[in-house]
């Protein structure tokens, strides 16, 4: 979802910027998927630094768009159609799909000196500071359209945005979008690298010449054996969600 979502921006924006002919989408898939397989293969500090730079992007749009759009929000839309019975059974479901992002803690652990302390806080501030954004756009999104109009879609948020922020709103969406999806890629990237790097360690382990296939490459033979590996786990992480997309 990742890929696919990422090669349609990465055509949308080279659209607006070349004023050329549309990108085929999976061509900018192959482009947002080997950014990121590049990056996870140096290891998590340089994904950690580039997702600093999405995370600002991120914040800093939604603090524009809610600003835009706070103080069109209608208390009556929030309350009047509310019906927190319909909250329980379908809750469970996207209870137990919230856990997908936990993929991330071996990596996070890893990368945090495996300190527990540093870990949970890590893990406890990074799930309650989404929840806290979504939950506030959600409430932007849900005041500024009437429940009772069956038409109510993204779209029609956007347009009434758009009616009062100008074109800059369109603007803020596009960059919102590119660094939301961008943020979410860098922690899942990361993380499927480890896992299958972990996995290509263990069955080199268990193969004969245990001895030979864990030698490390000198610099005159080439890349170091590390960052083969690692370039071999970005492929099959990342080989698949693109040929998919």
């Amino acid at each position: 979802a990742y890929t696919a979502e990422g090669g349609q921006l990465i055509s949308q924006f080279w659209k607006e910027v070349t004023h050329v002919e549309d990108v085929a989408p999976a061509i900018g898939s192959v482009v947002f998927a080997t950014f990121f397989a590049s990056l996870a293969t140096y290891g998590t500090s340089r994904v950690d630094a580039v997702n600093r730079i999405f995370v600002f992007g991120l914040v800093a749009t939604f603090i524009g768009l809610v600003g835009v759009g706070l103080p069109m929000v209608k208390a009556s839309n929030l309350l009047d159609h509310s019906d927190f019975g319909r909250v329980y059974p379908p809750v469970i479901s996207i209870g137990i799909l919230s856990f997908g992002a936990q993929n991330v803690v071996p990596t996070l652990l890893q990368y945090l000196n495996y300190d527990p302390l540093k870990t949970r806080q890590a893990i406890l501030i990074g799930s309650l500071l989404p929840l806290i954004l979504y939950t506030i756009w959600e409430a932007v999104f849900l005041g500024l359209i009437d429940a009772s109009n069956v038409d109510g879609s993204k779209m029609e948020v956007m347009s009434v945005l758009g009616q009062v922020g100008g074109p800059i709103v369109t603007d803020l969406v596009e960059v919102f979008s590119l660094c939301a999806i961008g943020s979410s890629m860098a922690g899942v990237s990361v993380s499927l690298v480890d896992f299958f790097q972990d996995a290509i360690r263990i069955f080199s382990k268990e193969m004969p010449n245990q001895s030979q296939s864990t030698m490390p490459v000198s610099e005159g033979d080439g890349l170091p054996r590390t960052t083969i590996t690692r370039m071999l786990a970005a492929a099959l992480a990342l080989g698949p969600p693109v040929i998919l997309a």
